[in-house]
């Protein structure tokens, strides 16, 4: 059994649900996600796997992406674009009807978000490094996703996770 399968670390949708619900997280994820192209599901694995001290260079997120990206481009981010512009519609349905949609579009949307995880599961590349250090882990596959993007994430965002999963631990 491989160090990501242990039974006393949590699951990838278990940790991912524990980080996200963690002050500002919320906040600094979307940040990351509108402002800088971040998939979130790819994001929360990087650090689900820092957990274990795996550490990822850009080529690996790379091939992770590739992976996912077409199911995160054709469902997830679909899912999420119908989800949004129903919260903004202007149509002659009663608003409480087109409010119950939305929630029913917005469910389905998380499930393609547990379902793009599994697909995360399944490609997982080699781990070429690895630290015993959680923190330095962390940084490490933030640092190499930015490098992925070509991009710097903000500071405030940057911290706002990094705390979080100290406060995980």
């Amino acid at each position: 059994m491989s160090d990501t399968e242990t039974s006393s670390k949590p699951t990838l949708w278990d940790f991912s649900i524990e980080i996200y619900s963690k002050d500002d997280v919320e906040l600094a994820c979307l940040d990351l996600q509108d402002n800088y192209g971040v998939d979130i599901n790819l994001l929360l694995y990087l650090l689900w796997r820092s957990q274990s001290g795996d550490m990822f260079a850009s080529e690996d997120i790379a091939e992770i992406d590739d992976h996912v990206r077409p199911w995160r481009e054709t469902v997830v981010e679909n899912l999420r674009r119908v989800r949004r512009e129903l919260k903004i519609i202007n149509c002659k349905l009663d608003p409480e009807v087109v409010e119950d949609f939305r929630n029913s579009v917005k469910e389905l949307e998380i499930s393609s978000e547990a379902l793009a995880q599994n697909i995360l599961l399944s490609c997982t590349p080699e781990v070429r490094s690895t630290s015993s250090d959680v923190e330095h882990a962390s940084r490490c596959n933030l640092s190499a996703y930015e490098a992925f993007l070509e991009t710097e994430f903000s500071e405030k965002a940057r911290n706002t996770i990094l705390l979080a999963l100290k406060v995980n631990r």
